[in-house]
């Protein structure tokens, strides 16, 4: 992407660009806005009211000690994270949360729920096994 060339593309500015904008806050706030949007649009209310959310988690194995790893002999050799996902009945992703890799994914489930920017107030969610407080 960097082009001497063109005004606005150097080295230096996407630098800049990406140290004061692509932060995880203000990538969480552009998602909702754009959650909030899709939920206005007249093919989304077929789909669902924002009810019904799903969360999922990702295990990630994590080689070195690194922040939010955990250790999880059942799904990693040493150490790991897991990115859990939340999903609503509109299909948008409206919120994810890394998480160390405990064992049970139900700790951080209310989590990704009661915090989130967008306008969506889900309030059931579907999980799998990892995600039951009981299981």
């Amino acid at each position: 992407m960097v082009s001497e060339d063109e005004p606005g593309r150097s080295r230096d500015q996407l630098i800049w660009v990406e140290q004061n904008y692509l932060r995880a806050e203000t990538l969480r706030l552009a998602n909702a806005v754009l959650v909030d949007y899709q939920a206005t649009l007249p093919i989304v209310g077929h789909w669902g009211g924002g009810e019904l959310a799903s969360a999922d988690g990702l295990r990630f194995a994590t080689p070195l000690r690194v922040l939010n790893s955990g250790p999880n002999p059942k799904y990693f050799a040493a150490r790991g994270i897991i990115l859990y996902n939340y999903l609503s009945d509109q299909y948008s992703g409206f919120n994810h949360i890394v998480i160390p890799g405990t064992r049970r994914d139900s700790l951080y489930l209310l989590d990704g729920i009661l915090d989130q920017p967008t306008s969506l107030n889900p309030t059931e969610i579907a999980t799998d096994t990892a995600g039951d407080p009981g299981g």
